[in-house]
């Protein structure tokens, strides 16, 4: 099968989703044309994989960028005819699927993330017409979790075919030998808190700042991975807080196995998640985890069995939750074990590949 998989400029688990998704497709003996705006390191990487690459500029907000990205992916289409287009992400969604439509072709969209949060009334007035305007040329809908099928159903209305495909992870393993502890200055008694996000306001990472600050307690380190354009407003707030010599921010690494196994537990305070593919690493490291309630976390994360839950932006609740793993180590560890065995059992490479597939040979 040919199959066209497109994705606009993407980070964290909708980046290692596509390029996952793309290898598992050439290893089942599938042609892939990936269309995407990634960095090149990924499309080398996507290219070296066996798939036929090609970049497309769709960052730009510019509409006269986005026109060009349609007749660029109709020549496309023309060229290499795909049995399948498949979309990820709402960008991705919006050209593809109209490239798509002028070619009549079978389309498969992939919904990531909320694409009403935090917008204006204006705004979410004009997606939800969009999306029930491309209904009429959408194949199929993929949802990465059972929430974001219920928000697109709100959209575009009951009865259209939405499957829900969790994300999945390979095993991933450390690629050097450095004490992330070590390097970091902290200590073997101390408990360290480790939170992987981008650093946007969705991630609330104001809210663990503040559970931080409620905690108090001697010994306790937060390190948090990853990067982003709230970075200076962030390390302001620490500096205020006087928090500089407890709270580190890692910023982007190339490795996070690393990071994962120094963690004591893991914090996630996400105020909208499409599924959480940061939790689902950290379930797979069998690490004591509390998340916010909120989008796919609870299909993730069993309350009390393998992870605790808190309301979103409640920092007074998360303080209290982590509170709770630090002082009771046996039940930090026995929620560990259970994350780690979930993990491995539901969330495999191979089963979202084959649903995957299978969602293909339907249409």
């Amino acid at each position: 099968m040919v199959v066209m998989e497109i994705i606009c400029r993407a980070t964290g688990g909708m980046k290692n989703h596509y390029i996952l998704l793309i290898k598992g497709l050439l290893e089942q003996g599938n042609k892939v044309i990936a269309v995407s705006s990634l960095d090149l390191v990924a499309q080398e990487e996507l290219s070296n994989s066996g798939a036929i690459v090609y970049n497309i500029n769709s960052g730009n907000k510019k509409y006269l960028c986005y026109l060009a990205s349609i007749i660029k992916l109709v020549r496309l289409i023309g060229k290499h005819k795909p049995k399948i287009i498949h979309c990820h992400g709402f960008k991705a969604g919006a050209i593809g699927r109209l490239a798509a439509a002028y070619t009549r072709s079978r389309t498969v969209y992939t919904i990531h993330s909320f694409t009403q949060y935090n917008k204006s009334k204006p705004t979410c007035n004009l997606i939800s017409l969009f999306e029930k305007l491309m209904a009429r040329w959408t194949s199929s809908y993929i949802a990465v979790s059972k929430a974001l099928k219920q928000s697109m159903q709100e959209l575009i209305g009951e009865g259209r075919n939405i499957k829900v495909i969790y994300n999945a992870l390979p095993a991933i393993e450390p690629k050097t030998s450095i004490n992330i502890r070590d390097n970091w200055s902290i200590r073997d008694d101390d408990t360290l808190l480790g939170c992987v996000a981008r650093l946007i306001p969705s991630k609330g990472i104001d809210i663990l700042l503040d559970a931080f600050d409620q905690i108090g307690h001697a010994r306790l380190k937060l390190l948090i991975v990853g990067e982003g354009p709230d970075r200076t407003r962030i390390e302001k707030i620490l500096k205020d807080k006087g928090l500089t010599d407890k709270v580190f921010l890692a910023g982007h690494v190339d490795s996070i196995a690393e990071y994962y196994k120094a963690f004591d537990i893991f914090v996630s305070p996400s105020l909208s998640e499409g599924m959480g593919i940061a939790v689902l690493e950290a379930m797979q490291q069998g690490l004591a985890i509390v998340a916010a309630r909120t989008g796919g976390i609870p299909e993730l994360i069993v309350h009390d069995q393998n992870g605790l839950l808190v309301e979103p932006a409640s920092s007074s609740e998360l303080a209290l939750s982590i509170k709770d793993l630090i002082e009771n180590r046996d039940k930090a560890i026995r929620l560990g074990n259970n994350a780690r065995l979930i993990a491995l059992r539901d969330f495999s490479v191979e089963k979202m590949i084959y649903q995957t597939l299978e969602v293909f040979e339907q249409i």
